[in-house]
């Protein structure tokens, strides 16, 4: 059996899973490479893959928590840009607006920054998060959390969470 985790395949790039009685491929990113994975049990959890990366041969495939073309449904799964920081030049860092940061499996391990995990093999490090808590409310904590890198021409990205849709919130 295979466990891969916290790899980057792209351009051209494959993983082969073929024949194991099961493969595990937890947050790995993939750009233009193929999954073989013939006959065998496959998970994939808290990853992404785009281009035209190609699952192939599963005797089963489960994808969960991952940013997948083609695998939107299913759970904690979505189907959008992952914001990567630059992957024409390899750089598969995800951008501060990322859909993909705090996306992962909540129940996985926290990432190194003490955040829900994200998708992907190169982890976001906040490098500031949670300005001030909240209190609790209808729909729960309400908690401000900003990302960025804080480098210079970078931007900041704001997420507010626990408030309850189409309601004022007092900050």
């Amino acid at each position: 059996s295979d466990v891969v985790s916290g790899c980057v395949f792209a351009g051209g790039d494959g993983l082969n899973a073929s024949q194991n009685d099961w493969a595990d491929i937890s947050n790995c990113t993939f750009d233009d490479a193929t999954i073989t994975a013939t006959g065998t049990q496959l998970t994939i959890k808290n990853s992404i893959g785009r281009g035209t990366t190609a699952v192939v041969g599963a005797g089963t495939l489960d994808v969960t928590y991952s940013d997948v073309a083609g695998f939107g449904a299913g759970t904690g799964n979505i189907d959008t840009d992952p914001l990567w920081v630059d992957a024409g030049n390899g750089d598969y860092a995800l951008l501060p607006a990322s859909p993909c940061i705090d996306a992962g499996d909540p129940s996985s391990p926290l990432d190194p920054d003490g955040t829900r995990a994200d998708m992907g093999a190169i982890p976001f490090e906040n490098a500031f998060d949670d300005l001030g808590g909240g209190v609790a409310g209808s729909a729960g904590v309400v908690a401000l959390a900003a990302h960025s890198t804080l480098l210079g021409g970078e931007g900041v990205y704001f997420k507010l969470t626990g408030t309850p849709p189409l309601q004022p919130v007092v900050l």
